[in-house]
């Protein structure tokens, strides 16, 4: 029997977020943002099991759309330190942040992809809706104490995506937001 995320198995469901997929769409609205730009730099925590795919992911899209991704590894602050240091030696002129506890805990160092980043002034973020999947989440939570089987239920991937912009960044940075995505964008923080 085939297993995925329509049939996982076992006593196994719940819903996704697609955090690692979702990083190489990331690389395409920063590079949408920065065009022309030389060097992306890509933090990951190389402790997190997702950091390996999430890098090759973003430098498979990197290579496809011709970006040069520069990979940096944190684990604790001295690491942190040490990554703002080689984007600045590298030239680096943009941050796509992986998705991982440690790195989303360091919010006061750097800015994180998610929707509440962005109001404590990060550029963008490009992500899942959260409010989505924690609907989905109890409507499946609420399925399984009513008798029904995880084995049965599929994973519930989500169907709405959000970008949220901090124009009071763009314009401290000097960036001149394009049109059409700040058209797309669901809110627009002034």
């Amino acid at each position: 029997m085939s297993r995925g995320l329509n049939r996982p198995g076992g006593n196994v469901t719940g819903v996704t977020l697609f955090a690692v997929d979702l990083a190489s769409k990331r690389l395409e609205l920063l590079r949408e943002i920065l065009a022309g730009v030389g060097v992306i730099g890509l933090l990951v925590n190389p402790n997190s099991p997702n950091a390996e795919l999430e890098s090759a992911v973003v430098q498979e899209a990197a290579l496809r759309i011709g970006q040069q991704v520069l990979v940096l590894k944190a684990t604790n602050e001295s690491d942190l330190e040490r990554v703002f240091v080689t984007m600045s030696e590298q030239r680096a002129q943009g941050l796509i942040v992986g998705a991982d506890g440690y790195l989303a805990s360091r919010r006061d160092q750097i800015v994180y992809d998610r929707r509440g980043y962005v109001h404590a002034g990060g550029l963008i973020s490009y992500g899942t809706r959260f409010w989505d999947a924690y609907r989905q989440l109890g409507v499946y939570t609420g399925r399984v104490l009513n008798g029904e089987k995880p084995a049965d239920l599929p994973f519930q991937q989500p169907n709405a995506f959000e970008v949220v912009i901090n124009m009071k960044t763009a314009r401290e940075l000097g960036l001149t937001m394009p049109l059409p995505l700040l058209a797309r964008a669901e809110e627009v923080i002034e």
